[in-house]
């Protein structure tokens, strides 16, 4: 997937690297939807000591022996499974049927629904002058 400003470009090369994180966002959708298939879209995953043979395996096992899901997908090239949404993106994805876009109702099935708007507060540092 090219960025806009690149379609008028000659023989554009888009290019992202990262570590993978959680099971969401660009990253992941790109990964999952190019990765294991025929794709124009070069997407791969490796460990970093196979992309760097000069990193100190030393540095690896240590990270390992602090925070394993880190670990592993800083140094492993794996997403981490232990920083997932209230609900798994893989449990919501086995309940949607592809190309359905509404269900009719069920006769005498009752239906309740609701939404939690999510309110994000931030701290501000405390001042102790007064000034503006």
């Amino acid at each position: 997937m090219l960025a806009p400003g690149q379609s008028t470009v000659p023989q554009p090369l888009l290019l992202s690297i990262s570590s993978p994180f959680a099971k969401e966002g660009i990253f992941y959708e790109m990964h999952a939807k190019h990765g294991d298939s025929e794709s124009p879209m070069l997407c791969w995953q490796a460990l970093s000591k196979l992309m760097n043979p000069t990193l100190p395996q030393a540095v690896i096992d240590l990270v390992f022996a602090d925070d394993p899901h880190a670990a592993a997908a800083e140094y492993g090239g794996e997403f981490r499974t232990d920083v997932a949404s209230y609900v798994d993106r893989d449990a919501v994805l086995s309940c949607v049927e592809i190309g359905r876009t509404q269900r009719g109702c069920i006769s005498g099935q009752r239906y309740f629904a609701f939404l939690r708007p999510v309110r994000r507060l931030t701290r501000q540092p405390h001042r102790s002058d007064c000034s503006p």
